[in-house]
Parts: C-alpha cells; sequence; structure tokens
C-alpha cells in the first residue's frame, strides 16, 4: 500500500514515517490515530506495516467482549511477536501483584539490546483493557531509549484509549492525529473507483450525502451501486434512513429480502463474530439458508465466513444493522440469543454479556452466567472487574 492509495491522508502517512524512522534510531515514541468508524484507521497500521521494513512486528486488535479480560491486548500482541513467554509469568504471582509484575517484564523486554527494532500495532484500542494500557502508559513514560515504538488506532468512545493517549500526549510521549472525513471532491473520487464505472449525478450525490465522507461507507455505497446499477441508489432514496448515523440504509446494504435482512439483524445482535448454527437457529432460517445467505453477504464484503463463524468486514457495517433494529426488538433478540446459547451450553462470558442486554433479572442461569464470569476475573488477577460481574450477579437476582 503507497501513501498515494489513501485519500486525504498524507499527513497521516507522514507522520508515520516520522515514528518509523525514529524506531530505527532507537528512540521509543507512540503515534495515535482518532476517529470514528469507518475513516480508515485500519488502513493507516496497514501502511505501517507495510513501511517498517525490517522491523519486528506485533498486531493486535481489540473486541468489544475483550475489554475485561485482563493483559488481554499485551498478551495478543506479545504472542504475534512469539514473545509471550516474557509476559506469562505474570499468571503465577498473587493477583494483586500481577500488574507491577507485568509492567516490569514487559519494560525489561522493550529495553533489552536487540538485533532488530520492533512495532506493535495495536488497533481498536477503544476496546482494550485497563492493565494493557496501563502497561503501555508506564513503558513510554519511563523515558527511556528503547527500540520498541507504538502506533496504535482508536474511536473516541469508550473513553478508555482517549485517556490514555491524551495523558501521553501532555507528557509529550506520544501523537494524537484526529481523522477527519474525506472532502466532497475525494468522496466522489471514491465512489467512481469503486463502482467501476461511471455514475450519474444523482448517485453521486446521494453517495456524498448519505456517506458524508466515510470512506468505508462509500465502498460499499459503491459495490451496492454496481450490484444494482437501475435500481439500488434511487431505491435507497425512498426508504427509511437510518436514525443519527451517516451512511446508506440497511436495504442498500443487504437488501430487502426478509430472511435475509433477519438473519443479518439476529448476526448484529449476537455481535462482531458469531456462530452461524446459532444466529440460524434463532433467525429460524435453515441450515442451507443459512450458508447461502453468509455466501451472500460474504461477496458483498460484508462478512468474512471462517469455518463454522463468521464475522462483520467491519464495526461499521455491524453497527449500521444493530442500529437499525427497534430497541425492543433488541432486546428479545438478545434475549433468544442467551436462551439458544444455554441451551447448548456456550461461553458463559457470551452468555452473560446477551444476558445483561437483554434485561434478563430474576433468571436463574444469567444469575449463574455472570457469578461465573466474575469468578474467572478473580481467579485470572482481574479483581476490579470481577467486582462488576458479581455486583451483576446480583442486580440479576431481583
Amino acid at each position: 500500500m503507497t501513501a498515494s492509495g489513501i485519500l486525504e491522508r498524507h499527513g497521516a502517512t507522514s507522520l508515520i514515517d516520522i515514528a518509523i524512522e525514529r524506531a530505527r534510531d532507537g528512540d521509543a515514541s507512540a503515534l495515535f490515530f482518532s476517529g470514528s468508524p469507518g475513516l480508515g484507521k485500519s488502513a493507516l497500521l496497514d501502511y505501517a506495516c507495510e513501511s517498517a521494513t525490517g522491523f519486528d512486528i506485533g498486531r493486535c486488535c481489540g473486541i468489544e467482549i475483550g475489554t475485561d479480560i485482563a493483559f488481554g491486548i499485551l498478551n495478543q500482541v506479545m504472542a504475534h511477536m512469539g514473545a509471550s513467554d516474557e509476559i506469562e509469568c505474570a499468571s503465577r504471582v498473587p493477583n494483586v501483584e500481577r500488574l507491577p509484575f507485568a509492567a516490569r517484564e514487559f519494560l525489561r523486554w522493550a529495553t533489552t539490546q536487540r538485533q532488530r527494532p520492533a512495532l506493535l500495532l495495536l488497533d481498536d484500542l477503544h476496546w482494550s483493557d485497563h492493565e494493557s494500557l496501563a502497561i503501555f502508559h508506564h513503558y513510554l513514560a519511563c523515558r527511556k531509549r528503547a527500540p520498541v515504538s507504538l502506533i496504535g488506532a482508536f474511536r473516541p468512545w469508550p473513553e478508555n484509549a482517549t485517556t490514555f493517549a491524551n495523558s501521553l500526549s501532555r507528557m509529550r510521549r506520544a501523537e494524537i492525529l484526529e481523522l477527519r472525513p474525506l472532502s466532497a471532491g475525494a468522496a466522489r473520487q471514491m465512489v467512481v473507483e469503486h463502482a467501476d464505472g461511471e455514475l450519474d449525478g444523482a448517485a453521486l450525490e446521494e453517495a456524498e450525502l448519505a456517506c458524508q465522507g466515510n470512506p468505508l461507507l462509500l465502498i460499499h455505497f459503491a459495490k451496492s451501486y454496481r450490484r444494482h446499477p437501475e435500481t439500488e441508489h434511487s431505491r435507497a432514496r425512498h426508504c427509511e434512513e437510518i436514525p443519527s448515523k451517516p451512511g446508506p440504509n440497511v436495504v442498500t446494504l443487504i437488501g430487502d429480502e426478509p430472511k435475509t435482512v433477519n438473519y443479518a439483524r439476529v448476526a448484529s445482535v449476537f455481535g462482531a463474530k458469531f456462530p452461524v448454527s446459532v444466529v440460524s437457529q434463532v433467525s429460524g432460517v435453515e441450515a442451507r439458508g443459512a450458508i447461502e445467505i453468509v455466501d451472500k453477504l460474504s461477496r458483498w464484503s460484508l462478512l468474512h465466513a471462517n469455518g463454522s463463524f463468521a464475522e462483520f468486514t467491519h464495526a461499521l457495517v455491524r453497527e449500521l444493522i444493530y442500529d437499525s433494529i427497534p430497541e425492543l426488538t433488541r432486546r428479545e433478540m438478545h434475549r433468544a440469543i442467551f436462551a439458544e446459547l444455554h441451551r447448548i451450553g456456550y461461553e458463559p462470558s457470551v452468555m452473560a454479556y446477551h444476558a445483561v442486554c437483554g434485561d434478563l433479572r430474576g433468571n436463574q442461569a444469567a444469575v449463574e452466567a455472570a457469578f461465573l464470569v466474575g469468578d474467572r476475573f478473580w481467579k485470572g488477577g482481574s479483581p476490579a472487574t470481577a467486582k462488576t460481574w458479581f455486583e451483576t450477579a446480583l442486580a440479576q437476582l431481583s
């Protein structure tokens, strides 16, 4: 990927180039990109990955359900570098000593003389656990020369990553760049390029108004136009828009075939990654039909299929679908998902999440799931998170 291949992000790619050169000189630094979903943060990390020739690179991506997993981001990025043994020993010390112990071990690893510089690429840091952010903050705040640098990306919300980056910025240990939507000219250029053909003025105007300069949404608009060049953009004009969210409406993204819409909605309620069979059961779509729907949405670049699981290609795609569902319907879907997960004996943390979203107070299975999650975090060295889940279990008793 070249800098020219990322529209109107020359300032960002220049900062990446500077950060990489500083890292080559052994000067630890941190660079963060902040912005709403779909503005190209992950594409910039791709650019950094391809530009950092001669580096050892560790890359990870936060997920919503991982915010409560102590040291989750740190373990993920270290495992990607083949260095998980460096901090794995933290699990063998008492709970209250794990955070300072892991911080010391990471600092020791980062400042050790090495043949190649290292670059940690941290995507979706807004879903990071508190412990990993604390360790990265401690490392960067120590002001030691070290050949390990960080480039990260996050949304403004949840605020934990913003607070983390702002603190380092005030200490002059990190630089933050807030990404903006594309200009009208660049937006139209992107739509034309991805539509693989000429678009009339009405289609370009609709893309500009609906997507508000969001690169990901512009790409999906162009792809939907390519699938239905005669009707897609004009049909969307007569459909109800998603409130408070930019972008093409759900009809534009996934069509209006009832089974496809229902399956995609249930999938969005489950989460960014979902088991195909569970969503099939809850949505009432037979197994063969579910496979066909997943295959269709994969061809449309909305899903990635991997064995028995499928995953939305981007968080914003999932959010657009999720936000189109009426609140009461969403709650009932969360409850139906919880019931199916309980029936098949699924992972307690996933069950507990849907129990909370479905407001299943008084449900004994929901109480047990929340308690199991709390107990796991207590034993895993995250007492604050454990306390939250124990309190959730108590609240669900009422």
